[in-house]
This record gives structure tokens, C-alpha cells and sequence, in this order.
């Protein structure tokens, strides 16, 4: 859908707390949705690596 496709736009462009967040709402609309799960454990390890 669109929004796991801003998902990733945002995650490109460097908004990774945003991306995060609209790849969650993904998993609450579609809680089966792999890609989304996905992208939140990724997006996640490098969330944490960027953070002081």
C-alpha cells in the first residue's frame, strides 16, 4: 500500500523515526504484513546506532 511506500521514502531520505512510525500504523491496519514488521526491525537497529 501507499503507506508502507512513504515508509520507505521516508527511511531513504533519513527520517527514520517517521518511516518507524508509519510503518507501524501499517502493522496495525495489517498486522500480517511482513514487509512492515520488516522494516521496523530494521529500521530499529539502525535507530539505535545512530543515537548517542
Amino acid at each position: 500500500g501507499w503507506r508502507i511506500r512513504l515508509a520507505r521514502l521516508l527511511a531513504a531520505a533519513g527520517q527514520i523515526e517517521d518511516a518507524i512510525h508509519e510503518a507501524r500504523i501499517c502493522l496495525r491496519l495489517r498486522p500480517q504484513m511482513a514487509e512492515a514488521r520488516k522494516l521496523i526491525e530494521d529500521l530499529s537497529v539502525l535507530s539505535r546506532g545512530t543515537q548517542k
